[in-house]
């Protein structure tokens, strides 16, 4: 091909080249007859629990009979394997089918897969328009996981694996004692989770736990308990997939609930630390104390710090903080009286290092550990109904009026007695009165020697 490059100028100036163009033969089929995949795009459901070598999908090949057997095909994934959980083969048919190579599909951890997979076979036999497809892989979830409690970190080891609580014995009917969690990593309604508490011999008498919430509430009065029943014991099932007896799995906590009353309760007093920020950091107090005293220690409440001021009355400081707690024996699983022996040898002896690591973890300072403080009874007003006044002034002046004629009749009766026996005394008979008799003294004189 000759090419020509000519200026506009005056006079116009070219110059001509020589383009040489080469033609390669290239042995091509028609699109309608080429190899390819029948679809673009395919989507496939797969159970999580899908084992080894399964088959997932056979994607057929267009025009694959009509091309000789000894023409190569092979598939290939181009993109999404990075975990290496698939792979593809050319079956009898010269069609691509898709396996699970490893046991490890996780519908909580990858619940989709996309796959890009490619056709390989002679240049010219392949439609390059449908060479490649995309395969979508939903991972469908299965009840394959057992609810799992989550309990509160203790560093006493009783207390693992257990839930501990208290409720005190004059709270009414349907007062919480304390909630437990369990977690199912299932997705969907296979993932939800159904409490209820197991019958046993004394504590499924008196608590019931919310089915949703898994709250345990008292059901019944405990003002009296026998000692003898304490502490109260019993399970908690927690049951995924509710609503059916089939494809479910459970598992159950064991509770343990006391009775408390004042003089099991003790108070840490952080003096300068917010109950707000007190209580982001209550598990951590907590740890402390059962760390240095061997018990299993519960915490009630976190409230504003109180006082005692010089007129006995008890005064709040919302910059301090008062942490409620209780000891509770890890053996026998009964909480213990403050003023026990084994409270003040586990517990009051090592104060100071409790001090220390307390206001080291919470960043304030812990000052003081004391029983719950009794304020002064106040002197109370007695307070006056005007509707029922004007009707006690009656009754009262009712009474004064009878008390009154009484009083009239009881003097009237004892002065006529008076007067009777006034006169009485006088009838009776009186001695006459004689006249004074005079005696004329002796004249006659003795004289003495």
């Amino acid at each position: 091909i000759d090419v020509k490059a000519y200026d506009l100028g005056d006079p116009q100036l070219s110059s001509v080249t020589v383009v040489p163009v080469s033609i390669r033969h290239v042995a091509t089929v028609p699109p309608e007859i080429g190899l390819g995949f029948a679809d673009d795009a395919y989507n496939v459901e797969v159970p999580e629990n899908a084992t080894a070598n399964m088959l997932i999908k056979t994607l057929t090949i267009i025009n694959s009979r009509a091309h000789h057997d000894a023409i190569p095909l092979t598939c290939e994934i181009m993109e999404g394997n990075e975990r290496g959980l698939f792979y593809v083969n050319v079956t009898e048919d010269r069609n691509c089918e898709l396996r699970l190579k490893k046991a490890e599909l996780d519908h909580e951890n990858q619940a989709n897969y996309i796959l890009k997979l490619r056709l390989n076979t002679l240049s010219g036999l392949v439609n390059p328009d449908r060479n490649t497809t995309m395969v979508k892989i939903h991972i469908l979830d299965v009840n394959d996981n057992e609810p799992q409690f989550i309990f509160p970190e203790s560093s006493n080891q009783v207390a693992k694996g257990k839930y501990f609580g208290a409720i005190p014995q004059d709270s009414v009917i349907g007062t919480s004692v304390l909630q437990v969690k369990a977690e199912d990593k299932d997705s969907g309604r296979l993932g939800q989770v159904e409490y209820s508490v197991i019958p046993s011999d004394t504590g499924s008498d008196y608590f019931s736990v919310d089915p949703t919430l898994g709250v345990i509430k008292s059901k019944r009065a405990l003002d009296d308990i026998q000692i003898k029943v304490l502490p109260f014991k019993f399970s908690v099932n927690a049951r995924d997939n509710p609503g059916t007896q089939v494809n479910t799995h459970s598992t159950q906590a064991p509770v343990v609930v006391n009775l408390i009353a004042d003089r099991h309760r003790l108070i840490l007093v952080v003096s300068d630390g917010s109950p707000d920020k007190i209580q982001d950091s209550v598990t951590q107090v907590r740890e402390v104390l059962e760390e240095h005293s061997g018990l299993v220690v519960g915490v009630e409440k976190v409230a504003a710090r109180q006082f005692q001021s010089t007129n006995n009355t008890v005064e709040q400081d919302n910059t301090g903080t008062d942490v409620w707690f209780y000891c509770v024996d890890p053996s026998t699983e009964l909480i213990l009286d403050r003023n026990s022996s084994r409270v003040q040898r586990s517990l009051m002896d090592h104060v100071s290092e409790i001090f220390r690591d307390v206001s080291g973890r919470v960043h304030a300072t812990a000052s003081q550990i004391h029983a719950p403080l009794i304020p002064a009874k106040p002197v109370q007003a007695i307070a006056i109904s005007w509707e029922v006044f004007p009707y006690a002034l009656i009754v009262i002046a009712f009474i004064i009026v009878v008390l009154g004629i009484v009083g009239i009749i009881y003097i009237c009766i004892s002065w006529s007695r008076y007067k009777a026996y006034k006169e009485r005394m006088q009838r009776m008979y009186v001695v006459p009165r004689y006249d004074p008799v005079f005696v004329e003294p002796n004249l006659k004189e003795y004289e003495t020697q």
